[in-house]
């Protein structure tokens, strides 16, 4: 089983996390693509970026919703992940979440 970490809300502090959400079966996923996720406890279809992939999760498999969509072929990002993991470290110095070898990239 794959997971996709996903940051949604780039443009809304209060939602700079990151989520959790299983991969279906059969979708390709690359970091730095746009996916489709539901979110929010209505599941709304929200637009978000895959920051990472794992073969883990520590959401409960009761909780972890799927991806819905994968909005982009490739990686629509040179380098995606340190790109906007930097994005998000430089917006929150305090939290430690992310290697600091990506701030300020």
């Amino acid at each position: 089983m794959m997971y996709a970490k996903v940051i949604v809300g780039l443009n809304q502090p209060e939602m700079d996390k990151l989520f959790d959400y299983r991969i279906p079966e059969g979708m390709t996923v690359e970091i730095g693509v746009r996916v489709i996720v539901p979110f929010g406890s209505r599941n709304k279809k929200t637009e978000g970026y895959v920051i990472s992939l794992s073969e883990k999760t520590e959401v409960p498999a009761d909780k972890i919703k799927e991806l819905l969509e994968v909005l982009d072929e490739g990686t629509l990002f040179l380098h995606a992940e340190p790109m906007l993991a930097g994005n998000y470290a430089a917006r929150h110095p305090h939290k430690k979440q992310l290697d600091s070898r990506t701030k300020g990239i």
